[in-house]
């Protein structure tokens, strides 16, 4: 076995082609078949690979030497579809460079030939759009950059100043000067992926902003430029910004995990930086002034006149109008319904004229409506049955109110 091994360039390239092959789902619909999976693979040979790094010195030479190093830990961190082998590559990696074995020996010299590797393909990890979980407590199954962002965090954090410096050859420095611009360009100009409910995590915001926290952890002159200044402006926009009929989408931070990240990235910009505390400062007290807003009542809660989380708005019971209620969100409910009443037109020779466009009204705000719940009063002073407008104190049978409201739609209909 011993002499096997010596032979260090031909028995890594069967390790790595060993790893590309797990890598590479024959049935991308194949999630698991037994106990040995494809992570279990990866782990073994991921094991292998940092024992064997650990005592031959020449496995740093010929590893980044390999011709499509790149091309599969690309496929091995961030395009295979299973977060278990993901989780398993990105942790082995991980031992890779800061782990150690009983004689003392690490890996620390492969963190910066590393992180070279994983930052090529950062603009492709940062766009990635997760995939929408099937199960609140299972991990979703598709590509994904949750582990990716957090070996990349993990390996700067390491960094020191012996590490950045001690680069026998250009192409391998890695200059965070350049990388701290890049990121805060990258988190400035993010399009509004979070939305306001039912909001799925955007793991590149947090992934970019947990990154650039460690990255300023150095100390780097960016803090104190006029980008950093401009970086902390904007942090303050994307985690306080209030929304408005004009821009519905803020802020930018939404979802518990993206927000934290944002407060910690915020303190690290303060941290050795007086410039950045008076900034946020002066924009802390600005939006506590008298006069920045209306005065609130005492038991004013925000969450208590907005939307449900399921991002639905409701309709006001009038007294007994619950039969309304149910028709009306019953139909609202239906795609194809909704469009067609929402863009009928019209016109003089239109019948049941007020009735339609008090429907329309009252679908465009169950549409667009930031309000917990929609008055239909105005609907009920026009809409007529059996020769009556409709009495909200009045129980009414609901299978009777939808039939003769889709009589009357059946009616409107050119």
């Amino acid at each position: 076995m011993l002499q096997v091994m010596s032979d260090t360039e031909s028995v890594l390239k069967a390790i790595l082609s060993l790893l590309c092959e797990a890598a590479s789902p024959c049935d991308p619909n194949q999630y698991k078949t037994g106990f040995w999976g494809r992570a279990q693979v990866v782990s073994c040979a991921m094991t292998l690979l940092v024992s064997w790094a650990f005592s031959e010195p020449q496995v740093q030479v010929h590893l980044f030497q390999y011709p499509s190093l790149d091309t599969l830990l690309k496929r091995l961190v961030l395009d295979d579809p299973e977060p278990a082998l993901r989780r398993e590559a990105c942790t082995g990696f991980y031992r890779l460079c800061l782990g150690s074995n009983a004689d003392g020996n690490t890996g620390y010299h492969f963190v910066v030939p590393l992180l070279n590797s994983l930052l090529s393909f950062l603009s492709v990890a940062q766009n990635m759009k997760p995939p929408r979980p099937d199960e609140e407590d299972k991990e979703p199954y598709g590509p994904g950059c949750k582990d990716y962002f957090w070996l990349v965090c993990r390996l700067v954090d390491s960094l020191d100043e012996e590490a950045l410096q001690d680069t026998k050859d250009q192409k391998a420095a890695l200059d965070l000067e350049k990388l701290a611009r890049y990121l805060a360009e990258s988190i400035t100009t993010r399009d509004y992926r979070e939305t306001r409910h039912n909001t799925i995590e955007d793991d590149g915001l947090r992934g970019l902003i947990n990154l650039m926290t460690v990255v300023m952890k150095h100390n780097l002159s960016f803090k104190c430029s006029k980008e950093g200044k401009e970086l902390v402006l904007h942090l303050f926009d994307a985690l306080f910004a209030l929304p408005s009929p004009k821009q519905r989408h803020l802020p930018k931070c939404k979802s518990p995990s993206v927000r934290s990240a944002a407060y910690d990235l915020l303190v690290e910009m303060l941290k050795g930086s007086i410039e950045n505390y008076q900034v946020l400062h002066e924009k802390l007290l600005l939006q506590h002034t008298p006069d920045s807003h209306n005065p609130y009542p005492w038991d004013y809660w925000p969450h208590e006149d907005g939307r449900a989380e399921c991002g639905y708005v409701g309709l006001t019971n009038l007294g007994a109008t619950c039969y309304l209620a149910s028709c009306i969100q019953h139909l609202y409910m239906l795609p194809q319904a909704r469009a067609s009443i929402l863009s009928a037109k019209i016109d003089e020779n239109c019948k049941h004229e007020n009735t339609l466009r008090e429907l329309q009204r009252m679908f465009a705000y169950l549409l667009e409506s930031e309000r917990k719940a929609y008055n239909p009063r105005g609907f009920c002073k026009v809409y007529t049955m059996d020769h009556q407008l409709l009495n909200t104190g009045e129980q009414k049978d609901m299978a009777e109110f939808f039939t003769n409201l889709i009589s009357k739609l059946e009616e409107m209909t050119p």
